[in-house]
This record gives structure tokens, sequence and C-alpha cells, in this order.
């Protein structure tokens, strides 16, 4: 759904002639992205980006609309690719040279041990990225420079911003009847979608740790996206 139908749904639910304008309401649907993506680290929220290693470099910056790290690795091109591995950035200086590790800090990836030469969009980072509110009424959580995320859960935005708007109408005993729980299975309710997404995701990354093993048996480490992702810059 666009945000004008998500809108025109709103309103449909509400029934009478809303107390608020849509502009409150389009920030109700923009909290709902914000709050359903930060429930789980999707699958549709990876993203990958490249960029060049500099010879003894360590610090990279980071995108802009950078959430969580999923998996770092130099040379991808090639059979055998180097996985680098997290670790906090209070632990690094404990790591030996001989491990290659990276974490992150205020913004910055640190690789450890530093590249030792420059090379030419051979260092990769699949990561989770934050979502992006919807302005225009064209604009959709289905958009990739948005949330990516797949329409069969943009119900549940609606249904949280008639929540919020039930709340609005101190009507609080529908509010949290919209919203469910974690740990209920009531369909219709807001929970219920984010659990059904969640499943659903994982099911996806099951199958892609399968392929993850298949390609290490064949070819080396390879990441299961790597052969269908564009190749951007860190930072941009």
């Amino acid at each position: 759904m666009t945000l004008d139908e998500m809108l025109t749904d709103l309103n449909k639910r509400i029934g009478s002639t809303p107390e608020v304008p849509n502009v409150n309401m389009t920030t109700w649907i923009n909290q709902a992205q914000r709050g359903f993506c930060a429930e789980h680290d999707f699958d549709w929220l990876e993203k990958k980006v490249t960029t060049s290693t500099v010879a003894d470099q360590e610090d990279y910056t980071l995108p802009t609309d950078f959430k969580n790290i999923v998996e770092v690795q130099i040379d991808g091109s090639t059979a055998k690719p180097t996985p680098y591995r997290y670790t906090s950035h209070e632990m690094r200086v404990l790591e030996s040279n001989t491990n290659k590790t990276f974490s992150i800090f205020n913004g910055v990836m640190k690789m450890h041990p530093a590249p030792t030469s420059t090379g030419l969009n051979n260092l990769e980072m699949w990561y989770i990225k934050k979502p992006v509110d919807l302005s225009a009424g064209s604009d959709s959580p289905s958009d990739d420079s948005k949330a990516s995320m797949p329409e069969e859960f943009h119900e549940a935005l609606v249904i949280y911003a008639f929540s919020v708007y039930n709340t609005y109408d101190e009507e609080h005993d529908e509010a949290r009847a919209l919203m469910g729980s974690q740990r209920s299975n009531m369909p219709g309710t807001y929970h219920y979608i984010v659990n059904l997404a969640i499943r659903d995701s994982e099911k996806r990354k099951r199958g892609q740790r399968t392929k993850i093993i298949q390609n290490k048996r064949l070819f080396g480490y390879v990441h299961p996206n790597r052969t269908t992702s564009s190749t951007t810059v860190l930072g941009n």
C-alpha cells in the first residue's frame, strides 16, 4: 500500500469525521513503520554496500542508514574471500594481529588488523538498514528507499495508527485490543502480523544458512546474497 492508500484505510476504520488531520496520521504510520522494523532484524531490511580498502587504513565510515551489522568480508570476487569476525569495541585491543576482526563505534567500522593493500570495491558489508519515513502520498513501505517491507505486512501499520487514534479518542481498551501482545496470537492485531513477519523472515534465513553451507563446501565462504546486491560506496 502507498501512504495515501493507508490513510484512506485508516479513515474508513475510524468511520466518522476524524478529529485529527492526515498529517498526524502520517506521523503515526511512520511511528508504526519504525516500531515494526525495530521488532526484528528482518531479512528484507538487509542491505549490501562495497568500498575500496586503503592500505594501512583501519577506519571506514558506516552508511547513514546503518542499524546493525550482519557480515563483513574482503575480496568477495574471489572463490575464497576473507571474512572478518565482529568483536566489541572494548575487546578489540585483546585481539591478536592474526585474528581478522572488526568493531563498530560512533558511526565508524574499525578493521583489525588494517588491510595491507589498496583494493577496488573489495570491501563488502551486509547490514540491517534503518527505515526512512514516508512523506509523499505515493511513498510505500515496500520501496527500497523506505523499508523494503513486503506488502502483506502493511496492514500492521494501519492497525498501529488506528490504535493510537483510539488512545487519542480515549478508547483505551480498544487501543490495547488492536495492538495485541507479543505472547498472544490474536489475528487482526498489530503483534499478530509482527509475529508472522518474524517467522517468515526466520524461515528464509534458515534457507540462506543452508545455501552458505553448500557454498562453503564448493567454493569456500560466500554470502548467499552477494551475487544479487548492488554496488555502492560505504557512507553513501
